[in-house]
């Protein structure tokens, strides 16, 4: 299966165009998002969230309540995370490996996901 980037909060002035080397694009949340009801935005993100595999992306953008919850939803069932995270200096995203069991973070940088082939 190939792998899938689940952007965490889309916003229309962020071109994710560089995140869809590591998969297909896919939005949690969009625009502006209500901070009062966590539990459904949970829910929601759950529901999105629940084929997620060791392969996929999670790529953190837009409100940290969205970030944070994401992270939630996945921490339980994956043993490792992959998140992408803009560096505004290369223009890139950069991939962090994230250990949920032992709470370890790797910098992994741009190579060692396989890449979605260009067709």
């Amino acid at each position: 299966m190939p792998s899938r980037v689940f952007v965490t909060n889309g916003n229309s002035s962020h071109n994710y165009h560089s995140a869809q080397k590591y998969g297909e694009v896919t939005y949690l949340t969009t625009g502006t998002v209500n901070m009062y009801h966590p539990g459904r935005m949970l829910s929601q993100m759950q529901s999105k969230l629940k084929d997620f595999s060791e392969q996929d992306c999670l790529l953190l953008s837009g409100n940290t309540l969205c970030c944070a919850l994401a992270i939630l939803a996945l921490q339980r069932k994956n043993k490792k995370l992959n998140l992408l995270i803009f560096d505004a200096v290369s223009t890139e995203y950069l991939l962090h490996q994230v250990d949920t069991e032992q709470a370890q973070l790797t910098h992994v940088g741009l190579k060692h996901l396989p890449r979605k082939s260009a067709h």
